[in-house]
């Protein structure tokens, strides 16, 4: 089935200053570019005061409770370079109030085949049809240990179309701990590979470095 790959990140959920994390501040302190090199910054301007930073194919957005750091190629590799920014975050600010740190994997199914609108399927559908509603959309998902956090698995539907989002999460306020949890890319690269392949997704191919 035909599988395209989305929004891929890493993302550290903390009390970020973003008095410090200024697009120079990410310059210097994240990509650890020294004074006067080109960086792109991006600015929404439907949303006073977000903005993006953009360098070698990374992209870090920053906000007041977490901050996001995504590839512009979605690949183990790629990710794995953007996690390591959010390492070197972590590093330069230790100050900073964490709580958890995850690594998102996810697809965009084409077309569903009827094993996996049955795993989406439930009796919740039918009592809602029963009683004249239409079930436009639908998801389930499932919460497997990966010690010492969890990978939440998600398999969501919207007509033919479907999603699988594979979110690898660990909650913790020491920074060393959400080190460790970021610097799995491969190992979760590989698992994201099984558990896509149990349930029926053979070709997700994420390849590994």
């Amino acid at each position: 089935m035909p599988t395209e790959p989305v929004g891929w990140n890493a993302v550290v959920v903390g009390a970020w200053n973003r008095a410090i994390l200024t697009p120079d501040g990410i310059r210097r302190r994240l990509f650890g570019l020294p004074d006067g090199s080109p960086i792109e910054v991006e600015v929404a301007v439907d949303q006073p005061g977000s903005f993006r930073v953009v360098h070698d194919g990374v992209i870090v957005v920053p906000s007041a409770r977490a901050l996001e750091v995504a590839p512009r190629e979605l690949t183990a590799e790629a990710l794995a370079r953007a996690s390591e920014v959010c390492v070197r975050a972590l590093r330069a600010l230790p100050e900073t109030p964490v709580a958890a740190a995850g690594l998102n994997i996810r697809y965009v199914l084409s077309e569903l085949p009827d094993h996996l609108l049955d795993l989406v399927e439930s009796q919740l559908n039918a009592a809602f049809s029963d009683s004249g509603f239409e079930v436009v959309a639908a998801s389930t998902k499932r919460t497997l240990r990966v010690a010492p956090g969890v990978v939440n698995v998600t398999i969501s539907t919207v007509g033919v179309q479907g999603k699988l989002e594979f979110n690898f999460h660990r909650d913790s306020a020491v920074p060393g701990e959400l080190v460790e949890w970021l610097q799995r890319v491969p190992e979760f690269a590989q698992l994201a590979n099984r558990l896509a392949a149990a349930v029926g997704v053979v070709d997700a191919g994420i390849e590994i470095h």
